[in-house]
């Protein structure tokens, strides 16, 4: 899910390097040019419809890790919440895409701008994302990923996602099955890696979250904290059921 550049991306963006697209283009450290994508949508890709030619696109998920990839866990005990959060509580909470909340906050950059459901494909939830940005200086990621439940009984649920994977043509303009979506921001980079989950354990009365992400563009996985990667779990728990402190390891 979220992932923001923390504020040493000033050092990415005031120099910023920028190669031709390509389907690698924003991946292993490279800028996407800003103004290379196409600026349309193409119909029927919102919904898993067709391309040129009538084609269907398929539905391929981005399991293989990139270079870039950081990887956190956090959790978080909630005591006496837990008697009062059902494991389908929380399911039908963190399938609520479009309810997310937009709140949370890191030196002044926002976690999440942007999140949409797109619907539901091949038994996954599909959700668009976007990460707030301070341009010139840092810009705005965007993704899609495909969540789904892998684990659920009355006393524990595992929600699992991967990034929806989609490559960029010689023009510029992305290609995949939520192209339009991801063609309709040109100033934002895209995250070539986002994989986590979402595990709750109502027995032991635990919350964890978990991710593996590539900020994309030209950040350093090594300028990316911690407290970026976890702002957006720690304010859906608080907006959601009131529940706060650190996400420990």
């Amino acid at each position: 899910m979220s992932i923001i550049p923390s504020i040493a991306d000033f050092v990415r963006d005031f120099v910023p390097s920028f190669p031709t697209a390509g389907p690698t283009a924003g991946m292993g450290g490279s800028l996407i040019p800003l103004d290379s994508y196409a600026p349309g949508p193409t119909p029927g890709d919102e919904l898993g419809g067709v391309t040129g030619g009538g084609a269907p696109v398929s539905l391929e998920l981005q399991k293989t890790k990139t270079s870039g990839t950081v990887s956190i866990s956090g959790s978080i005990s909630i005591g006496a919440n837990a008697d009062k959060i059902s494991t389908e509580d929380f399911r039908k909470v963190i399938f609520d895409a479009n309810h997310y909340p937009l709140t949370a906050k890191v030196n002044g950059v926002s976690a999440l701008t942007e999140c949409t459901s797109l619907g539901t494909r091949d038994g996954y939830a599909i959700v668009y994302q976007r990460t707030g940005g301070l341009k010139p200086f840092v810009y705005p990621r965007h993704y899609v990923i495909a969540m789904k439940v892998k684990e659920q009984t009355d006393n524990k649920i595992v929600i699992e996602w991967y990034e929806v994977k989609h490559t960029v043509d010689a023009d510029g303009a992305f290609v995949g099955p939520y192209a339009s979506t991801l063609n309709q921001h040109t100033d934002h980079v895209y995250t070539p890696y986002n994989h986590g989950s979402w595990t709750y354990d109502k027995a032991n009365g635990k919350i964890t979250y978990s991710l593996d992400s590539d900020a994309g563009g030209s950040l350093p996985s090594w300028m990316v904290s911690k407290d970026t990667l976890l702002a957006f779990p720690k304010e859906l728990l608080k907006v959601k059921w009131g529940i706060e402190g650190e996400m420990v390891e």
